[in-house]
């Protein structure tokens, strides 16, 4: 259902450990699937189910035909569900998500209030995120709907009601996120100077550190203490690398633009592949 087609080994040999890119399978590919079932069912239907070969041999092929019919049903009715569920789900999974936004989009945040700000930009990027998913779902969901009913399957009204009142709901919850936003600007704005803060700090300590780094004894040949040397150093790579989590969780919630740090990946990666060199050493000793 992900690939929209049967999987080849062509394709799994071309994207290796990557992985084949998923590509949900389009209401016509749904549609000619479950019509292909509903064709090969009354098909078989037409069956007889007991044959007379020369007079004599009778075979009586009920069981075998109601298992083979059971089983194409079950096919037909395997995809109908999923249309079904991907139905149910997405309008759910809307409404729970209007519902929790709103209410956090209401909310006031006051001066000096960081975690009521982190919570409001949080939601703001919710909506940023989902925004355009949402404004292209409900069309698609409307013909998805009305291809069921062709099948004779009806939806619950719930659903139908969903499918009315979302729409609107969900251009309420837009419209508090931009009045959200703008009260929340001269914040926003303050915070951002805080992590712009933050990073120019951080960049200076991490070519700072990169120096100190560069005069480790443990490059030398004669370094009587590589071990010591190699675990406290990952301590303090570590140590900067979850203060460099922290600060760009941040910079991505306030939107703000961070480098690459490569003097800190530097680090981190000969500090790997030292360790790599004594394992190679020990092997060969062996």
């Amino acid at each position: 259902m992900g690939y929209g087609h049967q999987i080849t080994p062509d394709e799994i040999e071309q994207f290796g450990e990557d992985g084949i890119p998923e590509a949900a399978p389009t209401l016509d590919q749904f549609k000619e699937q479950i019509d292909s079932y509903e064709k090969l069912y009354l098909e078989m239907e037409q069956v007889e189910p007991v044959v007379t070969f020369d007079t004599w041999f009778r075979l009586d092929c009920k069981p075998f035909k109601a298992a083979l019919l059971n089983t194409i049903k079950r096919w037909s009715l395997l995809f109908k569900q999923y249309l079904i569920d991907h139905v149910t789900n997405s309008l759910q999974g809307l409404a729970d998500f209007i519902t929790v936004t709103d209410a956090g989009l209401l909310n006031q945040v006051q001066e000096g209030d960081y975690q009521g700000l982190v919570t409001m930009m949080a939601h703001l990027m919710a909506v940023k995120e989902r925004t355009e998913a949402t404004n292209t779902m409900f069309e698609p969901l409307k013909q998805t709907i009305e291809l069921l009913k062709t099948y004779d399957v009806e939806m619950a009204e719930e659903i139908h009601l969903q499918l009315q009142e979302l729409p609107e709901k969900w251009r309420n919850t837009v419209k508090l996120g931009i009045q959200a936003k703008q009260q929340v600007a001269p914040l926003q704005a303050n915070e951002v100077a805080n992590v712009r803060r933050s990073i120019a700090s951080f960049e200076l300590r991490q070519h700072e550190y990169r120096e100190a780094f560069r005069k480790l004894l443990v490059f030398r040949y004669d370094c009587s203490t590589p071990y010591e040397i190699l675990d406290s150093t990952h301590l303090a790579i570590h140590a900067m690398e979850t203060e460099l989590a922290k600060i760009s969780a941040s910079a991505a919630l306030f939107e703000v633009q961070i480098p690459d740090f490569k003097q800190l990946k530097m680090c981190r990666k000969e500090v790997r592949l030292a360790k790599v060199g004594d394992r190679c050493g020990v092997v060969c000793l062996f």
